[in-house]
């Protein structure tokens, strides 16, 4: 293992982070250093944001990966090399915004039907009800006189 790594390693056990986090962090330091085919301590700013770009752009990881990816370097970079470079404060993760799953008719009965005991079953079939009319009633642009 290479002081840098057991610098590391230190440094995430210091500061509490869990087993996994310390992997993960771990391996995006090495990705970067495989990717330059040297040492992380002699990659340059400027190479840092190339790889980050490529990462981002090329290799098409998802929100998530990326925040792991920035938050391992970043812990690297300023924790263990002691760096305080502009890159470092500008990077973030897109955050992943998801659609609601939309459910089939057969589904929602499937579902509706499932609940347990009775009085769940008649309570979550008339919530659904009511959202469902009061949807319906803004997807057609008009107005219930019960909402």
């Amino acid at each position: 293992m290479t002081p840098l790594r057991q610098q590391m390693l230190a440094a995430l056990q210091l500061r509490g982070k869990a087993e996994r986090t310390q992997q993960a962090y771990v391996r995006e330091v090495h990705l970067l250093s495989q990717f330059y085919d040297k040492s992380p301590n002699f990659i340059s700013e400027k190479e840092l944001q190339h790889y980050l770009l490529h990462r981002q752009s090329v290799d098409g990881l998802a929100p998530a990966s990326m925040r792991i990816c920035y938050s391992g370097i970043r812990f690297f970079y300023q924790h263990v090399l002691k760096r305080d470079w502009h890159t470092l404060a500008l990077i973030r993760a897109q955050t992943a915004h998801h659609l609601p799953a939309v459910l089939s008719i057969e589904e929602v009965r499937r579902l509706l039907a499932s609940a347990t005991p009775l009085h769940n079953q008649v309570y979550f079939t008339t919530v659904y009800s009511l959202v469902h009319d009061h949807m319906t009633c803004c997807a057609m642009g008009s107005r219930s006189s019960h909402s």
